[in-house]
């Protein structure tokens, strides 16, 4: 906006200065006319004396012819002068112009700086690109801890082949943006900080195209025997979230877990994203094969024991 203004008025200025005396194309124009207007008279005259015989009715012409010839020089020359010289202020317009000029360029030092990049504004950027990440990890650990999300509908996010697409992007996009949030300081430079918050824009885009993919797709691009298993653990976790310590059909019911894990080679699944859920009871997770209350995977799960 600073420099729209300084142009704005620097135009101004140039407006004005061409439409003064002070232009030197101006100059040469307004010589010519004066100087054309200073010679009418003499000449309206000298043709009236020497190239014409006028009739006598007309010999007042002749008067008047002088009169002009004596005038209009003088007429000329006085409104050439008024126009050029009159005053300090059409004599100093040239300095005006460049003082402006110098005030404008010279003024951008005292201007308050409009980058944004104050320390306010870098901390709030840094605070923008944790959040991101802060987000991206909870909707991660939604959809871990939606089931259904899990083993039925959109198991493709949690794909371990590396030959989904977007679950590929997804992971790297996370992997970046984890890395890039980490390695933020209060002294990191605003490059740092953009960096990073080009990073979370990316992964959200990553996130989105991986869940509508996984979604599209549910557990037809698996196999019969993994999309069996996928569907059998998902009726078994949930009859699980029911059960008890003391159940009596706990130890079939692990059993048959185990089974379908055993089964299941293309996504990441195990007891440990089981034994995960809130809504099991912490006696019965003293039970399961992690023997660990409140243990959880990591968030892309590669690996994990089953």
């Amino acid at each position: 906006m600073y420099e729209l203004a300084t142009s704005t008025e620097l135009a101004d200025l140039k407006q004005d200065f061409h439409r003064s005396g002070q232009h030197p194309a101006r100059h040469v124009g307004d010589l010519a006319f004066y100087g054309l207007f200073g010679l009418s008279g003499p000449a309206a005259y000298l043709l009236s004396a020497f190239a014409f015989e006028l009739p006598p009715s007309l010999n007042g012409f002749s008067i008047v012819a002088m009169v002009m010839a004596a005038l209009t020089p003088i007429a000329a020359y006085w409104s050439y002068y008024t126009l050029h010289s009159s005053g300090p202020d059409a004599r100093d317009w040239p300095c005006i112009v460049e003082q402006a000029a110098h005030a404008a360029y010279t003024g951008r030092e005292d201007q308050p700086p409009i980058d944004g990049d104050d320390d306010g504004d870098l901390a709030r950027r840094r605070a923008d690109a944790a959040r991101a990440l802060e987000d991206l990890l909870a909707a991660w650990g939604h959809y871990k801890l939606d089931t259904e999300a899990w083993y039925l509908t959109k198991p493709l996010l949690h794909d371990t082949t590396g030959t989904v697409a977007t679950t590929v992007a997804y992971n790297t996009a996370m992997a970046d943006l984890t890395a890039a949030v980490e390695a933020l300081h209060e002294d990191s430079p605003a490059i740092d900080v953009d960096r990073a918050l080009s990073v979370a824009d990316r992964a959200w885009a990553a996130w989105y195209d991986a869940n509508d993919h996984a979604a599209t797709v549910g557990l037809d691009d698996r196999s019969p025997t993994e999309r069996a298993a996928l569907q059998r653990l998902n009726t078994l976790v949930a009859r699980l979230t029911h059960s008890s310590a003391n159940d009596p059909e706990l130890a079939a019911l692990k059993r048959g877990i185990t089974l379908c894990l055993d089964r299941i080679h293309t996504v990441s699944v195990s007891w440990a994203d089981i034994a995960a859920l809130p809504v099991l009871d912490n006696h019965l997770i003293r039970q399961l094969p992690t023997g660990t209350i409140g243990d959880d995977s990591t968030h892309s799960d590669e690996g994990a024991t089953r």
